[in-house]
């Protein structure tokens, strides 16, 4: 009972914000920091202790020392004289991070996504089935949205010549078709966003006890603020 109270009184705390800011909205803002906080450190010690430091001791694998030591340059944040260890980390966290996501970007978003594109059928015929018209429309309409939308980014022609024209009338194709990805991305958005908020209130109404919290939130937020709607300027 006391799991359904406090779960109905922080999700609709947590969503009053959409009303207004107000100390129940806080309140749920601050809890949830805090309980990721400190979870965050736990699991975070959990694995620095099992994964370096007993390694260390047991003499397993001493080169964990060095991460150690590197990590533990992040305590200089605190300082303003020896500030500048805090930067060392810092630097190596920043550098090894952005390698390793354009290696993983140019490899899943460029090279994969080219690949995939060019090897197209312009004609899709199933074994068993023959010919699939929807299949090779959708190929089709592919291949030129993004012949379209390369040519919106190419700027080497200059307008007044005709193949230049012609790259700015399919520029306008791939202006379309990035409106189209842009606002399917929004709404996709949105969706979850609305999934996660019908999930939430699903749960809350599984069990009638939570009415009860939600009549007593609604009750102490018109409450208050029927008293600060009273009080003079």
């Amino acid at each position: 009972m006391l799991g359904i109270y406090a779960y109905a009184l922080f999700a609709l705390a947590a969503y009053s914000f959409t009303y207004r800011d107000n100390v129940f909205f806080k309140l749920a803002e601050h809890t949830y920091l805090a309980v990721a906080i400190g979870y965050t450190a736990a699991v975070g010690y959990g694995y620095i202790r099992f994964t370096a430091v007993e390694p260390i001791i047991t003499g397993k694998n001493m080169l964990w020392i060095i991460p150690l030591v590197v990590g533990f340059l992040f305590v200089f944040f605190f300082s303003k004289k020896y500030f500048w260890l805090y930067r060392f980390p810092i630097a190596m966290i920043t550098g090894s991070g952005m390698g390793l996501a354009m290696s993983g970007t140019i490899s899943a978003q460029f090279l994969a996504q080219i690949t995939a594109t060019i090897g197209l059928p312009l004609v899709v015929v199933h074994p068993k089935l023959g010919f699939q018209a929807m299949d090779t429309l959708n190929n089709w309409l592919i291949i030129i949205m993004v012949i379209g939308t390369l040519a919106y980014f190419f700027f080497s022609l200059g307008p007044e010549t005709g193949l230049g024209k012609a790259t700015s009338k399919a520029g306008l194709i791939g202006r379309w078709t990035m409106m189209i990805a842009f606002g399917s991305a929004f709404g996709n958005t949105v969706m979850t966003r609305m999934n996660l908020f019908i999930g939430v209130y699903k749960n809350l109404l599984r069990d009638y006890t939570s009415f009860i919290g939600l009549a007593v939130l609604i009750l102490v937020v018109a409450t208050l603020q029927g008293r600060r709607e009273k009080k003079p300027e």
